[in-house]
């Protein structure tokens, strides 16, 4: 935030009574040519005074003064010196000397003389300001507040205090009593640019765009033109979505600071949103270049790294982030996000990981009693869903059918939004419930307080440690029972958390470890799919038109690491005229295609037999690729979930391995809850050898594609909301029972 500009005092009556009528003559000619900015007059006009009265105080403070506004503090600081021992009793000269031994670096003296500045005039606002500020500026902001707090009571339309006052507190990490300061600052002084941008830059670092974009506009339009605000700006577009605005302002930035870090890591944002991962690293790898310590770039160049199926790379990255800003809980969560697409890792090195956040998260929270449930049995237990992915995403993709099917009866639902770019998927779903809530510009506190008016029973996490969560939301315990469901594939890491929702082929028994969750099994499967309505129809396996086999799988690139690459390598040799058709937006990217190729080139593959799709134009033309598939291929350690159900309603069979954490046992649940157990693999000689089997054996292939999806239809829950539901609700009414048992 920008520091206060410093307060001159050259107004003050030119003329000390009992002078020869020249010298006030020539004090009052110089004096109104340096009001006018005339310095070079003034400096001219305060020699000639000088010349004729060498001690004449006003003359000494005024020219000292013109010195230290024009940058030559050597020459200002001697004059002010004089000026303050011909008239000890001048505010003005103190106050002036003070700024320029300020900005001289002689901070100490500095501190002095704005300190006696204050004692002479202590009705002056200025003097509290600029004391304020002094403090401030100097890496004291508690010291500033004790000068600063008391000044605001007294002089309460002063502008430069409340700004002074809540950069203060903004250092202090107080957000509300920075927010509340500078506001008053904005409604006092609307168009004066400082104000405006650092109230701008606040909300935004508080991670609020919508009240921030309009002072940072403002603060555009007002002059502040800088690449901070800029950049901010162009973040703020970004998260509503206004991609192109965002992305030509972070070129405008670079064109102006080519080595803005910053500038860098928010450009390579909207880069990798469109799958140009290529360009998105060459910009990180600029930053990090220009700034060893840029831990955002580091943390984005992990993310880059995971997107093309580098893990050790984005490990790396990762670790390189977080001990770089050990203290920051928000980018140490990202890396864990990460880790459960690490094979490399078991499953209590994992968990390990995750309750060392949770540990400190729980450190930095006050303690909050857990809330009382009423005990009430006779109503519908209020049930709050709290998620950042109510849009178009995998998430909703499941949490929609739940939500048109809740018994009114048995749960009153509420949704808490975290959404940053609402959609027509999220205003579909804001039509499914009763009460909703957009918490995006609400604190924890404030969105704690919000769960606790809503008298809320079981609040659901959808989301972990995914993008945007509100883990620390949880932390502070608003609800009597608190559950994470659906969108995370391994414990929260959070004490706070009461239950996992899982099933028992998620989770078998022994898996119990691995949480620090109390497990709740759903007893007929923990996904309820509602199939899509752009899936169209199914066709027969392309293997008889072609005459080949093709592998097919529709997962995250992310997911295909260097045991996936082995082990789909070793299928492809073993199937002769195999292919292997991936589509990820990943594969956008020319050069993540290249690395791929070489990947699978490496293990023996030609290159040749891969087909790589990136981006398709719409839902219809996805589902429509899933016609030139016949086998599916599940990655691990981290397996597909929707991409599963997708494949298996499009008649495409799925080949899945039945590993050591949930994570890798998304099919086995999925397939399982089908009676498909034969298409799950013990270990990875088993998952070639049924792939390779199910690939030469075409006519269970055809039977397969023909009955897949009337299976899933009449599975007892997979596709079946009511019946799914049901089990939900009863699920989270023996949670409230146990509460009060």
């Amino acid at each position: 935030m920008a520091k206060r500009r410093a307060t001159w005092k050259v107004d003050r009556s030119a003329t000390p009574g009992g002078r020869r009528k020249q010298v006030d003559g020539l004090l009052a000619a110089a004096a109104a040519a340096h009001q006018a900015g005339d310095f070079a007059g003034a400096e001219a006009g305060y020699g000639n005074v000088l010349a004729v009265s060498a001690e004449n105080a006003v003359a000494l403070r005024l020219l000292g003064t013109l010195y230290a506004q024009t940058g030559r503090s050597a020459l200002a600081i001697p004059l002010l010196e004089r000026a303050g021992v011909a008239n000890p009793r001048d505010d003005d000269a103190h106050n002036n000397l003070g700024l320029a031994l300020e900005a001289a670096g002689r901070g100490v003296e500095a501190e002095g003389h704005l300190r006696a500045a204050l004692r002479l005039a202590p009705e002056n606002v200025e003097r509290y300001a600029n004391l304020g500020a002094f403090l401030g500026d100097g890496g004291r902001p508690a010291a500033a507040v004790a000068i600063l707090e008391p000044a605001a009571a007294r002089f309460p339309d002063h502008a430069a205090i409340h700004t002074n006052l809540g950069l203060a507190y903004a250092a202090l990490h107080q957000d509300a009593a920075a927010c509340a300061a500078l506001c008053r600052a904005a409604d006092l002084a609307p168009d004066v640019a400082r104000v405006r941008r650092n109230l701008g830059l606040l909300l935004a670092r508080l991670g609020r765009p919508e009240r921030a974009r309009p002072h940072l506009q403002a603060a555009r339009a007002l002059g502040a033109d800088d690449g901070e605000v800029l950049l901010h700006l162009g973040a703020c577009g970004y998260a509503r979505g206004e991609v192109e605005e965002a992305e030509v302002l972070f070129r405008t930035v670079l064109a102006k600071e080519p080595d803005s870090p910053m500038a860098h890591v928010d450009l390579a944002a909207v880069l990798r949103d469109r799958g140009e991962l290529a360009e998105a690293m060459a910009h990180l790898q600029r930053a990090v270049a220009v700034d060893p310590g840029c831990a955002e770039a580091y943390s984005n160049l992990a993310t880059c790294h995971l997107a093309r199926g580098e893990h050790a790379a984005c490990l790396a990255c990762d670790d390189r982030a977080v001990a770089l800003r050990p203290g920051d809980l928000a980018m140490a969560s990202r890396r864990l996000s990460r880790l459960v697409y690490m094979a490399s890792l078991t499953p209590a090195q994992v968990a390990a990981d995750h309750r060392a956040w949770g540990e400190r998260l729980m450190g930095e929270v006050a303690p909050v009693a857990r809330p009382a449930w009423d005990g009430a049995m006779d109503r519908p237990v209020r049930v709050g869903y709290v998620s950042a992915d109510l849009r178009a995403h995998a998430v909703a993709t499941f949490l929609e059918p739940i939500l048109a099917a809740h018994d009114p009866a048995a749960v009153e639902v509420t949704c808490y939004s975290n959404v940053a770019r609402p959609d027509a998927v999220t205003e579909r779903l804001r039509g499914r419930v009763p009460r909703w809530r957009d918490i995006t510009s609400l604190d924890d506190r404030q969105a704690a307080a919000a769960v606790v008016a809503d008298g809320i029973d079981v609040l659901v996490d959808l989301g972990g440690h995914t993008a945007r969560h509100r883990l620390t939301l949880f932390a502070r315990r608003p609800a009597p029972v608190q559950v994470t469901y659906l969108g995370y594939a391994t414990t929260t890491g959070l004490a706070a958390m009461d239950y996992r929702l899982t099933d028992g082929w998620l989770d078998p028994p022994g898996f119990e470890s691995h949480y620090c969750e109390r497990l709740v099994r759903l007893p007929s499967g923990w996904l309820c799919f509602q199939p899509p309505a752009e899936a169209g129809g199914v066709a027969g396996p392309p293997c008889l038109a072609t005459g080949h086999t093709t592998f097919g799988s529709f997962n995250s690139l992310a997911k295909v690491g260097e045991k996936v690459v082995a082990l789909w390598a070793t299928l492809l040799n073993r199937v002769e005229g195999s292919r292997l058709l991936l589509k990820n937006s990943s594969l956008h990217d020319p050069e993540t295609c290249g690395l791929l190729r070489d990947r699978f080139a490496a293990a023996g593959v030609d290159p040749q037999r891969l087909d790589l799709v990136g981006l398709t134009p719409s839902a219809a033309a996805h589902f429509a690729l899933y016609d030139r598939v016949d086998i599916g291929l599940d990655p691990f350690p981290y397996a597909g979930g929707t991409t599963t159900c997708e494949a298996l309603w499009k008649g495409v069979p799925v080949i899945t391995l039945a590993g050591d954490r949930a994570a890798t046992r998304f099919g086995v649940s999925t397939l399982a809850s089908l009676g498909l157990e034969e298409l799950i693999a013990a270990d990875g000689d088993a998952y070639v050898a049924l792939a390779a089997a199910l690939a030469a054996d075409r006519d269970r292939l055809a039977g397969l594609r023909a009955s897949l999806r009337a299976r899933m239809a009449a599975a007892p829950t997979l596709c079946r909301p009511i019946p799914f539901t049901r089990a939900l609700e009863q699920a989270y009414r023996g949670m409230v029972a146990g509460v009060s048992s």
